[in-house]
């Protein structure tokens, strides 16, 4: 969420909600399992996740969803890997021999 680009900018902001079904029809033809962050904030709410690996693997899945609806060079496409970079590291310095389920050594 603290992802931001040279000016300042969070980089996050397009990933907050999914699409306008109305704006970007094809985005929901293209990507077969949309969503966001708000999809799973709802989760982590709901305590949906029973490890670690399933929040991982949904927010990388919102990155993969990203990159694959976008042009590479797009700045949406750019905000992607920036935050999947941010993300991994963070991933990995808080989860990784934390115990929790799913959770690496």
């Amino acid at each position: 969420m603290n992802c931001v680009d040279d000016t300042g900018r969070k980089r996050c902001e397009l990933f907050r909600e999914l699409p306008d079904k109305r704006d970007y029809p094809d985005y929901y033809r293209i990507i077969q399992t949309p969503i966001a962050l708000a999809q799973i904030r709802k989760r982590i709410s709901a305590h949906a996740y029973k490890s670690v690996t399933q929040f991982r693997d949904d927010v990388e899945l919102m990155f993969a969803n990203a990159k694959t609806y976008n042009q590479e060079d797009s700045w949406v496409y750019v905000d992607a890997v920036e935050m999947q970079k941010v993300f991994a590291a963070t991933f990995a310095r808080v989860v990784g021999g934390s115990g929790l389920p799913g959770a690496e050594g």
